[in-house]
C-alpha cells in the first residue's frame, strides 16, 4: 500500500495534478489508455447498467470515499427500494482501476445465515480452498491479504451478526475495501457510513426547466416513457409529477411503481391515489423481485427486525409531516435517546443537517 502511494505521488509530482480526477484527466490527455488496463482486471460487474438514472453527487461522494480517503469500510445505508444496490455497482465501474486484483459484487440476499458469507466470497472471487487446518474464514484472510479489492457486500442488514467477519478481513487485509449495502448499519468502529436519501426534486410551484432536470424528474419521465413512450412533462402535468415526487419523497422505486399505473391513470389519478394510501404501490412486473413488487413487501422485512418498543416508537413517529424537533420526537414518542438513535441505525429516521 505504501508503495502504491508512493507511485501516485510521483505522478501527481510529474503531472502537476492534486487530486484524483485532474490526474486522470491528464493522464489521458497524454495517451494513456485507461480502458486497456481496465479490461484486463478481474471482475464480476455487468457490462451495462440499463435504466440507472441519476446519483452523480452520490457517485462523486462515494468514489472519494473508496478512493481518496482511507476507508476499508463504507456502508452505503437507507431504506429499501432507495436504489442500493444500483448505486453500488455504478460506483464499482467508476472505480474499477483502482483495485488492480478486482471488484467484485457479493449478493448476500439468498443467505439465511452469516456462517455462509465467507464461503460467498471465496466462490465470488474465485478461491479454492484447501483441507487444512485452517478455517475457512481463515483461509479467505490469507488469500485477500495482499490483495487490493473491492468487495461489494450486498444487503447485509439479515446478517449483521457476521459483521465479525468484516471486522477480521479489514484488520488483517490493509488494501481490502468493503462497499457495503444494508437497511441498518453494520455498528462497526471502522465504519464509514454513507446515508442515501431520495433523489433531488424540485420544491417550487411554478414549472421550471432546472427542476425537471432532478434525478426524480429524470426517472419519473423515463419509467412513464415505457408504459407510455409519446408521455413527456410539461406545464400542464408538471404540477402532479412534482406531487408524485414529493408523495414518494424521491424514492427511486416508489416513483417507478407509481409510473407503472400510467397505462391505467392519469398523473393527476395517480397523486389521489397516492394521497389516500402507499397500498397502491405495487406491480405485477415479472423482471421485479418479489421483495420489490410492492412498497408493503419493501417495508415489512425491516418492521419485522423492529423491537416491540421501537414499532411503537416508529409508528407515533407517522404523527408528524415534514419533520420535527429531536425534543417534539421524545415528547410524543416517549422514546429514549437510545431508542431514536437505533431507528436512525435502521435507517427510518433521518437527522436533517437543520437537525430536524
Amino acid at each position: 500500500m505504501t508503495t502504491v502511494k508512493w507511485y501516485i505521488r510521483q505522478l501527481h509530482s510529474k503531472l502537476g495534478t492534486s487530486n484524483r480526477k485532474a490526474l486522470i484527466t491528464a493522464a489521458r490527455e497524454i495517451g494513456f489508455d485507461e480502458n486497456a488496463d481496465i479490461a484486463r482486471i478481474p471482475n464480476n460487474l455487468p457490462h451495462s447498467l440499463s435504466g440507472f438514472i441519476g446519483r452523480a453527487v452520490e457517485i462523486e461522494q462515494l468514489e472519494i470515499l473508496l478512493t481518496e480517503g482511507g476507508r476499508q469500510i463504507v456502508t452505503v445505508l437507507a431504506p429499501g427500494g432507495m436504489g442500493k444496490t444500483q448505486l453500488a455497482l455504478a460506483i464499482a465501474h467508476q472505480v474499477l482501476s483502482e483495485f488492480p486484483d478486482g471488484v467484485f459484487f457479493v449478493d448476500l440476499t439468498p443467505l439465511q445465515s452469516s456462517d455462509n458469507i465467507a464461503s460467498l466470497i471465496a466462490d465470488v472471487t474465485g478461491y479454492q480452498s484447501h483441507q487444512d487446518t485452517r478455517s475457512l474464514q481463515q483461509q479467505l484472510v490469507d488469500y485477500l491479504s495482499d490483495k487490493s479489492m473491492l468487495l461489494i457486500l450486498d444487503n447485509f442488514e439479515h446478517l449483521l451478526d457476521g459483521a465479525a467477519l468484516v471486522t477480521n478481513l479489514t484488520e488483517h487485509c490493509p488494501t481490502l475495501t468493503l462497499l457495503v449495502t444494508s437497511r441498518e448499519r453494520l455498528r462497526l468502529s471502522r465504519e464509514t457510513v454513507f446515508a442515501l436519501h431520495g433523489m433531488t426534486y424540485g420544491k417550487g410551484n411554478d414549472h421550471k426547466e432546472s427542476d425537471i432536470k432532478n434525478d426524480a424528474f429524470v426517472l419519473l419521465e423515463a419509467t412513464a416513457r415505457r408504459v407510455r413512450p409519446d408521455f413527456e412533462l410539461n406545464e400542464i402535468n408538471y404540477p402532479s409529477a412534482e406531487s408524485i415526487c414529493q408523495l414518494t419523497d424521491g424514492m427511486p422505486l416508489a416513483i417507478i411503481l407509481a409510473m407503472n399505473w400510467l397505462e391505467l391513470l392519469s398523473l393527476a389519478e395517480i397523486v389521489t391515489e397516492l394521497q389516500t394510501s402507499t397500498e397502491f404501490l405495487t406491480s405485477n412486473l415479472s423482471d421485479l423481485p418479489d421483495r420489490h413488487s410492492s412498497m408493503r413487501a419493501v417495508f415489512e422485512p425491516t418492521w419485522n427486525r423492529l423491537t416491540p418498543e421501537e414499532q411503537t416508537v416508529f409508528a407515533r413517529m407517522s404523527v408528524f409531516r415534514g419533520g420535527c424537533t429531536r425534543e417534539a420526537a421524545q415528547k410524543v414518542t416517549e422514546a429514549s435517546l437510545h431508542t431514536l438513535q437505533t431507528l436512525v441505525q435502521k435507517a427510518l429516521i433521518i437527522r436533517s443537517s437543520e437537525g430536524r
